[in-house]
């Protein structure tokens, strides 16, 4: 995926997998639900040519099988400790769906590792908004809007843990108080596919609503996973967002 490829060596048990492309300051790439860090590699060739992107498999997915997915806090404190035993002092980071749970969460609760936040379509349901993950709304998207994205989805879900994909499903469904969200502070651009049925549009301007420094982009005519439907529009959005220090002021 790029020419300055770097794939880590796989710990053990207990450690996350991953692979480091590029160099430059740190961005971290977690995936969606049943995914892995595959997800990204029509975004990360672009990120890599200003960063060292980091495409991570959470817990119980990908490579990272073995781990198990615990509650949604136990995941986030062992992604702080694996960015901590990287070295890392912080980072940026760039969540989908259920990796937008991970990393809204992450910001909230480990504000000193997170640079920028990069929500994308995130798995994240305000209090008083109705839960969005529904099954045949996935097969539907799979079907009409990116059909070549449906062997990447099949080979991830078959070899994901079955009990961590449940459980992560669960954790994804329930309302994130608001105080959550209000508690990051870190520069964060909400980005959403304009006619994503899995997670509508109206979540990401609650969100963006909600997070005291974000601001919101919709990607016409995409739906849930506008990094692989519309990469060019999606990577330029977010390169933009990164790399631009008058954006935020930061």
């Amino acid at each position: 995926m790029s020419n300055r490829m770097r794939v880590s060596e796989r710990g053990p048990l207990t450690s996350l997998a991953f692979e480091i492309h590029g160099s430059g300051p740190p961005l971290i790439l977690l995936h969606g639900l049943s995914g892995s860090g595959r997800w990204w590699s029509r975004n990360v060739p672009a990120f890599a040519s200003a960063f060292c992107t980091y495409a991570v498999d959470l817990p119980g997915f990908g490579a990272s099988r073995c781990l198990r997915w615990s509650r949604l806090d136990d995941t986030v404190d062992r992604l702080a400790d694996w960015i901590a035993g990287e070295g890392l002092s912080r980072a940026h980071i760039a969540g989908h769906s259920l990796g937008g749970t991970v990393a809204a969460r992450l910001a909230a609760r480990h504000p000193e590792r997170v640079d920028r936040l990069v929500l994308v379509d995130a798995a994240i349901r305000p209090e008083g908004k109705r839960p969005g993950l529904r099954a045949m709304d996935v097969v539907q998207t799979v079907r009409s809007g990116v059909p070549e994205f449906a062997p990447v989805l099949v080979r991830d879900l078959l070899r994901c843990h079955p009990w961590s994909a449940v459980a992560a499903t669960v954790d994804a469904l329930q309302p994130d108080a608001a105080s959550h969200l209000a508690r990051i502070i870190s520069p964060t651009l909400v980005v959403w596919g304009e006619h994503d049925a899995i997670t509508p549009l109206a979540l990401g301007r609650a969100i963006a609503e909600t997070v005291a420094n974000a601001r919101l982009i919709v990607i016409p005519n995409t739906g849930h996973s506008p990094m692989w439907e519309c990469a060019e529009a999606f990577n330029s959005e977010v390169l933009r967002f990164l790399t631009d220090r008058d954006d935020t002021g930061t």
